[in-house]
């Protein structure tokens, strides 16, 4: 199968997404402008593809979880 006729990929979509903003985004900012733009990304593929860019150092990532609460 040629890479030319696949569609983008769901990971391809999310890092598109998050290079246009400059501005912290939280995954549901950026999963709700994929949906706006008839993008089918889910959710988990959009917190695992900013996970896998937080690891390698991609991107910059802030915990909302609150610990021992």
């Amino acid at each position: 199968m040629s890479g030319r006729s696949r569609r983008t990929s769901p990971r391809s979509l999310v890092q598109r997404e998050l290079a246009t903003s400059e501005r912290f985004r939280t995954v549901n900012e950026i999963h709700l402008a994929l949906a706006d733009r008839k993008h089918r990304v889910s959710l988990s593929t959009t917190y695992r593809t900013l996970a896998r860019l937080a690891e390698g150092g991609g991107t910059a990532v802030r915990s909302t979880h609150t610990h021992g609460s």
